[in-house]
């Protein structure tokens, strides 16, 4: 198939495109916008993984659109071709393919204006590749797949996709430049890896599903490459750095220069046949790290300068994991923390090496290091090469930027650490919450066992009956703080971690303290100036009469209200009505607090919502409030977009009848003091008339016997850069109540059976008030 479309350069210029499903018209107008971009235009885009046919399929695309798991109706007649593509409309194909279909084939896509054509692998799902021995293909521009090789799991670090064994075989055979597949949630890329009998190196992309929504870094589906087609014999491609090929084993020779599948379980290797190499040739001596690691001859003796203290540290891209290579990984400087090295450096401006650099504070502890391990180092049994460098490297010292950690002479009287996990080969990889609380813990025990040191279990001396032992966490997003009740505790459980009262990472076997926890290996711990200084929040919250409150990130990231979703709390649930439910909250602030909720996904403001039946509702919890509990009604509403998402609800709180004057009073105040204005509603205009469903607001409304006090703030007209503060709402109840645990909902979380009990007594006394 011939486009017609004017491009003068002899690269083409690709987008590659993951799950359509149903996205189709996503596709669409994403493809448009890129073609039109600064990045545009383009010559082709493919798509991996499975579309399926909207009824009115456009195909008014810029750009020919190819579809490597298209999925037609099954009343649709299946059109043939004797090249293997299928037209689907304009500018739109897809490669030809039976139903039962497990093969694999390669096609030659052409394009105008170039003269040669790519060479596009297609493999159906759960292929089966019964012969290859006897197949002699031609090495592919691009390999498009539904599924993952396996071995590439351990190159990403993922085991959550569908693995196959044949199409690593498929990968051997057609050695492509690029192997595209789809990934169920996230964007994936491998480092560049060789295959044998290829002149050009490979990588790996899992593309994202295709959203509506815009994608984040993590969720990427689009990708935009520019290669120079095989058929135009472009120059070998080569990388700073490249891993092994990760479908081939590691420790059996490759037979008769052909390659062997790690997989396979045959004994047909030679042992003295030679592991598949590149060009057969060397590596080139590294003029900073000595000579390559085939020189069998390695001279453990110091250089003749003093001033080098540097040593060269050869054979990363052995590890088939992909981790030691990762100018990420902490795992290098983990290993070596018992020599004392200060530093791991990495080539500059790369992700990925296969050398690394050990400094040391002086030449004689490096010469320590190199002795003892005669040369030869072995991490997760990777054996490894050490050396010594063959300059220093200071003047690049001098040019990179220094990190200064605070000193224990810095920080005369603090009691406050801080610490970070250990770095991370996996970007996309959440932190476990658990782990701060994990790091508290050791460092708590760490101080109770050296006061109970010599001492018999039963006398025993814990936090819980001496403070001094005491270990509190103050957790962020990507770190926290520890505090301890003295400076004097802060220093002995630091040198007893990290056998340094500077502190630094926290070793796999401390001499002074019991043996961590292996994910709290290689954390790092220093020492925080005291106190941190006071935030203007925490000047707000303390005018109430609070304290800030600390909890980690929540990890859920389906939507908390959907009725629909696999965690929602459905033993929480009062009632379901005909477009709205209530339901009990999360840590309620008392046994009558209720949330109103819309059936349906929605981010508009109850106020541009049908009002009726959530008003309705409403009115017979003033009633309940009053029968019930003898108490007047705190309504609010904040219709404010979150992190994680919005769907919109309605929170009505049982208050004391006594409360009304200072509660009016209290928000008043509280709003101003966070930079935005809540204004009283004197008129008796509804408030559907001033706000429209697409406004983001704060509603507050006071319902007493004889009166109802209302308030509204419009983010996009009275304080356009100011925010309602998440619970702002219940910092002003907490204040008011004098009761600093209410101010956060996590503090107020219940065990579900006390949950349940709650939610069940509630459901009795408000239900007949619905029927």
């Amino acid at each position: 198939r011939v486009h017609r479309r004017s491009h003068s350069m002899s690269k083409v210029k690709i987008l590659l495109v993951g799950s359509v499903g149903e996205n189709f018209n996503v596709l669409s107008k994403k493809v448009k916008s890129l073609n039109s971009s600064k990045a545009g235009p383009f010559d082709v885009c493919f798509c991996v993984g499975p579309i399926q046919a909207p009824k009115d399929l456009d195909s008014d695309l810029p750009l020919p659109v190819y579809l490597q798991d298209y999925q037609p109706d099954q009343d649709a007649p299946q059109e043939t071709s004797s090249n293997g593509i299928v037209s689907l409309g304009n500018n739109l194909w897809t490669f030809q393919r039976t139903k039962d279909s497990k093969s694999f084939e390669s096609y030659e896509v052409k394009l105008s204006n170039h003269s040669h054509p790519l060479i596009v692998a297609s493999c159906s799902r759960h292929i089966r590749s019964d012969d290859l021995s006897n197949k002699d293909q031609p090495q592919c521009d691009i390999l498009l797949s539904s599924d993952w090789p396996q071995g590439m799991e351990d190159v990403v670090n993922v085991d959550t996709e569908p693995l196959s064994f044949d199409l690593a075989q498929v990968a051997l055979l057609y050695r492509p430049r690029y192997h595209v597949a789809p990934s169920s949630k996230y964007y994936h890329a491998s480092p560049p890896y060789n295959i044998p009998n290829s002149t050009h190196v490979c990588r790996f992309l899992a593309l994202a599903p295709v959203i509506q929504e815009k994608p984040s870094k993590t969720t990427k589906f689009v990708h935009a490459i520019g290669l120079v087609p095989l058929k135009a014999n472009p120059p070998p491609t080569t990388a700073p750095s490249t891993l092994p090929c990760p479908f081939i084993s590691t420790t059996s020779p490759i037979t008769n220069n052909r390659a062997t599948s790690k997989f396979n379980t045959s004994s047909n290797s030679n042992s003295n046949d030679y592991r598949f190499n590149l060009n057969g040739n060397k590596r080139a001596r590294n003029n900073e790290g000595g000579d390559n690691e085939d020189n069998s001859e390695n001279n453990l003796e110091p250089p003749e300068d003093p001033a080098i203290n540097t040593l060269f540290l050869y054979g990363l891209h052995r590890d088939v994991t992909g981790e030691l290579q990762s100018t990420e990984s902490s795992k290098v400087l983990i290993a070596f923390s018992k020599y004392e090295v200060t530093k791991v450096r990495h080539p500059p401006n790369s992700r990925t090496s296969t050398y690394c650099f050990l400094e040391f504070a002086d030449q004689k502890k490096a010469l320590a290091c190199i002795l003892d391990c005669s040369g030869k180092f072995t991490i997760d049994g990777v054996e490894l090469t050490l050396k010594w460098a063959t300059q220093n490297n200071r003047k690049r010292q001098r040019q990179e930027p220094q990190h200064h950690f605070v000193t224990q002479a810095e920080a005369p009287n603090s009691t406050t650490l801080y610490f970070h996990p250990p770095k991370k080969t996996d970007e996309n990889e959440a932190l476990d919450e658990s782990f701060f609380k994990d790091v508290c813990t050791y460092m708590q025990k760490t101080l109770e066992d050296a006061l109970n040191e010599g001492n018999d279990e039963a006398d025993r001396v814990t936090a819980e009956t001496e403070p001094a032992l005491k270990v509190e966490l103050r957790p962020k997003e990507t770190f926290a703080f520890l505090e301890f009740a003295s400076h004097a505790a802060a220093t002995m459980a630091l040198a007893a971690v990290t056998n340094s009262t500077d502190g630094g990472l926290l070793l796999e076997e401390p001499t002074s303290a019991s043996k961590p926890a292996a994910n709290l290996v290689g954390t790092t711990l220093r020492w925080a100036k005291g106190e941190p200084k006071q935030s203007g929040r925490e000047k707000i919250l303390e005018a109430l009469g609070l304290e800030r409150q600390y909890y980690p990130a929540d990890s859920r990231t389906d939507c908390w209200f959907c009725l629909s979703s696999p965690t929602c709390e459905t033993h929480l649930i009062i009632g379901v009505y005909q477009q709205w439910y209530a339901t009990m909250p999360k840590g309620p602030l008392h046994p009558g607090h209720v949330l109103l909720v819309p059936v349906a996904h929605t981010n508009k403001g109850a106020w541009g919502l049908e009002t009726d039946e959530w008003m309705d509702l409403v009115n017979k919890l003033k009633l309940h409030a009053s029968q019930t509990y003898d108490m007047d009604l705190f309504i609010f509403e904040r219709a404010m977009e979150t992190k994680g998402g919005y769907h919109s609800h309605i929170q009505c709180v049982p208050i004391p009848k006594t409360c009304t004057s200072s509660l009016r009073a209290t928000m008043m105040a509280h709003s101003k003091a966070c930079g935005f204005t809540l204004r009283p509603i004197e008129s008796d205009l509804g408030i559907d008339t001033m706000v429209s469903g697409d406004d983001s607001y704060f509603y507050a409304e006071i319902v007493t016997q004889s009166h109802s006090h209302r308030f509204l703030y419009k983010h996009n007209e009275d304080s356009p850069k100011s925010v309602v503060p998440l619970q702002f709402a219940r910092e002003v109840l907490a204040s008011v109540l004098k009761d600093p645990k209410l101010a956060h909902w996590k503090s107020c979380v219940l065990e579900k059976e006390k949950e349940s009990e709650m939610a069940s007594e509630l459901r009795s006394s408000f239900s007949p008030m619905t029927s």
